[in-house]
């Protein structure tokens, strides 16, 4: 019923739901819809309201301070001498092909691109990384931060490096690339330095403001910082300032 060419049509649709929905997360889902034929047909306010009435029923227990705290602990610990220390010199991984940024900011896109090129294989959101990340520090968590480098040895490494190359050669066994595109692993960057060298990275930049409205407009309970704007902010922040880090200490491949 919400695809039609004449959006207001779309409208008693979801409000009907509405009234009948006492679920929160059915309920939130239908007002994430209901913004976005609200925003195709310029009313933009009530847009605006739909989205925050379903990101306050999902709610979050985001803690923005520890977030940037543990990005503060990766700047101070990914040192470049810290990379050379760890990094793998006889093996390569020059299949691996690595589109990131923060979420919403056209990784989907520029994988659409590269993968239309014949030597390239799109691999989608792959979890490999975060899952050894977490395996070789024994950190927990669905984005385990790597804030204490120290901890890893070359025989981690090679493990995590056997790993990921064999995952992404079965995608693409003929492929010269093999594009990752989960936009997290921003926060590997320094592990991919180590772990994986000859891995190639495509980052993804859309204007600040774009691209956290974007977020907080789409239903992404993978994102837990995706229904607050203040925290979303603070992320954006602390991913500008992580990304410059690495600019500045991350060896060519």
């Amino acid at each position: 019923a919400l695809r039609t060419d004449a959006p207001q049509d779309a409208l008693p649709h979801p409000q009907a739901l509405l009234e009948k929905q006492d679920d929160g997360s059915l309920r939130a889902t239908t007002l994430f819809r209901l913004g976005d034929v609200y925003d195709r047909i310029g009313e933009h306010q009530r847009a605006f309201d739909s989205y925050s009435e379903a990101n306050s029923i999902l709610g979050s227990n985001f803690d923005p301070d520890s977030w940037d705290a543990g990005i503060d602990e990766l700047i101070a610990a990914w040192t470049p001498q810290q990379i050379e220390r760890l990094r793998l010199k006889r093996e390569r991984a020059d299949q691996a092909l690595f589109v990131l940024g923060m979420p919403r900011s056209g990784t989907t896109l520029a994988e659409q691109i590269l993968s239309a090129h014949s030597g390239v294989a799109a691999g989608g959101e792959l979890r490999h990384l975060p899952e050894i990340a977490g395996d070789i520090s024994g950190f927990v968590g669905s984005l385990p931060l790597l804030t204490a480098p120290d901890m890893l040895d070359a025989r981690g490494l090679l493990i995590g490096f056997r790993r990921y190359t064999m995952a992404i050669r079965r995608i693409g066994p003929a492929a010269d690339r093999v594009t990752d595109k989960l936009p997290m692993n921003f926060l590997y960057i320094g592990l991919i330095g180590a772990m994986l060298p000859g891995a190639r990275i495509v980052h993804c930049h859309r204007d600040a403001i774009e691209t956290c409205f974007s977020c907080y407009c789409r239903l992404a309970t993978y994102l837990p910082f995706a229904t607050d704007l203040r925290a979303l902010g603070r992320v954006y922040k602390s991913y500008e300032r992580l990304m410059a880090h690495w600019r500045a200490v991350s060896p060519e491949p």
